[in-house]
């Protein structure tokens, strides 16, 4: 694999000690892009700032480099450098949903909807901000646990017995599991399943669900497709649009959504910690984003 744009020293530490189940030179080059203030177009000083604070050295910065690597060893999907572009995706992520602030809690429309006998308490959470009836819900019924535990994010026990009823997984996310979805190790895994279980199946004409891909008919899709499955749901509008401000920001914009910052060409965190950005056109070609990703239910269900 060739190395990242953003810079290959570590700067976490040494991964045998502090992430034994990764390839010390992936850890060290994760580590590497969450400390690199003067690499262009990597992460935003804001963010460089939250982790400092969020993220202080030792421990705290080496179990969040040790979750980017280890999701991604469990959970990359099997085409050629989707380990290293795996990584990138999730570093890059991050910034667009909390700018590397944890304990981030957003409320929307969705999150207070009415319910059976009341109001709903189910925002987006975290550094990928997931949500408990939608993201926790569906790995809790069809995840593949073993890979979850590898990547150290300890699951609740009481989950593995709760029966599916709509107002629990309504009302629990914002209560009684809301410090479980802030824990960065257990938050970083379940968006990243999430997002390339959808890459993976969710690419056809109709939207295909977990259930429906843990039954073998999932659609080849792309990381486009998975980033959008994530922002709009499932039945995102057909077909993916690779321009969609929110991949569009993740891949290419080092300011994030391109409607609000202006970008010239292709030169934002993705593109860089991969080396591929350009100025002279509007994405990577051979793009990343757009390379079409096969369903694995092997490595996404149970």
């Amino acid at each position: 694999m060739g190395q990242g744009g953003a810079g290959t020293g570590g700067a976490g530490g040494s991964a045998a000690a502090s992430c034994p189940g990764a390839n010390a030179s992936e850890f060290d080059l994760v580590a590497s892009w969450l400390t690199n203030t003067v690499a262009s177009g990597a992460l935003p000083n804001y963010a460089y700032n939250n982790i400092k604070t969020n993220f202080p050295a030792g421990a705290a910065f080496n179990t969040l480099a040790c979750a980017i690597a280890m999701t991604c060893v469990e959970f990359a999907p099997m085409e050629t450098n989707w380990l290293r572009k795996c990584e990138a995706v999730l570093t890059s992520a991050i910034v667009a949903e909390s700018s590397y602030v944890p304990t981030e809690v957003v409320n929307d429309s969705y999150s207070t909807r009415a319910i059976t006998g009341g109001t709903a308490n189910d925002p987006t959470v975290g550094l990928l901000q997931i949500r408990f009836s939608s993201t926790v819900h569906d790995f809790n019924y069809f995840g593949p646990m073993p890979k979850m535990a590898a990547i150290g994010c300890t699951w609740p026990a009481a989950l593995t017995t709760q029966a599916d009823t709509a107002n629990f997984w309504a009302t629990a996310g914002g209560t009684t599991y809301l410090s479980f979805m802030k824990d960065p190790v257990c938050n970083i895994a379940l968006a990243a399943w999430y997002y390339f279980y959808n890459a993976t199946g969710n690419g056809g004409a109709n939207a295909v669900y977990i259930s429906n891909y843990c039954a073998g008919t999932g659609v080849a899709g792309t990381m486009v497709t998975g980033l959008l499955s994530h922002l709009l749901g499932g039945a995102y509008p057909r077909p993916a649009n690779a321009n969609d401000p929110y991949p569009f920001g993740i891949e290419c914009c080092a300011g994030g959504n391109p409607s609000v910052t202006t970008c010239t060409g292709c030169s934002g965190r993705f593109a860089a910690f991969m080396g591929i950005g350009t100025t002279t056109a509007s994405r990577p070609n051979p793009d990343p984003f757009q390379e079409s990703l096969v369903p694995e239910v092997s490595k996404y269900c149970r």
